[in-house]
């Protein structure tokens, strides 16, 4: 089963994630936003 929910960080979805140690570091997009403002 595939799951459907999409992660989020306010209005970016998050893309691709990445654990270090006990920490998470998160890519996120947001096409909707300027172009210079639509990844976090």
């Amino acid at each position: 089963m595939m799951d459907t929910e999409k992660r989020m960080a306010g209005d970016y979805e998050i893309i691709q994630a990445i654990t270090l140690g006990d920490k998470e570091v998160v890519l996120g997009e947001n096409l909707q936003a300027p172009p210079d403002e639509q990844y976090m």
